[in-house]
């Protein structure tokens, strides 16, 4: 699907509009902006171009999340929701992305040894759902984080045990919740289940969360975490960049404390 070349991986797909503005959050806590049309169509086959290109991001810094921006999006949505990789959340004012200098604006103030690693848009009024690494998760209204400015360094989202890293953040609108709406959690080693959102009870934000995954020797720690309904597909990409699809409704919905089974 994609020639990463030597020493990269394929980490995103995003489906835009030629019209739509693309957001680049680095894992250093900067957000990006460039136009979709200034990147050119290539074959599936074809390298790329380096992201430089488009904008001025530093040689230490890598992308962690891109985002398709566009009036529709600004008509619908107040916030942008941030989450790194130790369990901080951030949510600020939608109006403070429209207007981002080509070498980028700081989005969140990060700790030394912490990385900005997911950005979604919001409501106002919807959940947030971290998962990480060991298995655990939590879920907590939005309300619950105030809104902050760009160089504000957010509030904790949820409490680690030692060793553990969030490894995914979903932004849950109360429509899908209600719905078939699920959570799609896949392993180290390529096990993976579907648990619907009903199962993952709304908490308090700061602590330390439920069961989402039996973590074995067997299954490797997780690897991410995403929301997901039937009519989707999963997309599964390897390191060497094979990629495989699942329908999602061919992947079993298990409960909150199970291991899965083999997607890949």
């Amino acid at each position: 699907a994609y020639n990463a070349g030597e020493n990269d991986l394929l980490e995103h797909i995003l489906n835009v509009s030629t019209k739509d503005n693309l957001l680049f959050f680095s894992d250093k806590g900067k957000v990006y902006q460039t136009n979709a049309y200034d990147i050119n169509d290539a074959s599936r086959e074809s390298k790329g171009k380096a992201i430089q290109n488009f904008i001025d991001i530093s040689s230490d810094e890598n992308i962690s999340v891109v985002l398709g921006y566009n009036k529709e999006i600004a008509k619908n949505k107040k916030y942008l929701i941030m989450a790194t990789r130790n369990g901080v959340i951030k949510k600020t004012e939608l109006t403070e992305f429209q207007n981002i200098r080509k070498n980028g604006l700081l989005s969140i103030k990060l700790e030394k040894d912490d990385l900005l690693k997911w950005a979604d848009f919001s409501s106002g009024d919807d959940s947030v759902c971290l998962v990480t690494e060991q298995g655990q998760s939590i879920m907590f209204s939005e309300k619950d984080v105030r809104s902050m400015g760009r160089s504000s360094s957010g509030v904790t989202g949820i409490k680690l045990s030692k060793g553990d890293k969030v490894v995914g953040m979903m932004v849950i609108n109360k429509n899908v919740a209600k719905t078939s709406g699920a959570i799609v959690s896949l392993s180290q080693f390529g096990f993976g289940k579907k648990t619907l959102i009903k199962e993952y009870r709304l908490q308090k934000r700061g602590g330390t969360g439920i069961k989402n995954f039996k973590i074995t020797t067997k299954t490797g720690l997780l690897v991410a975490s995403k929301l997901a309904t039937n009519e989707e597909i999963l997309v599964n990409i390897s390191k060497k960049g094979l990629i495989l699809q699942t329908e999602l409704q061919d992947i079993p919905c298990l409960s909150r404390t199970t291991q899965g089974v083999k997607i890949m």
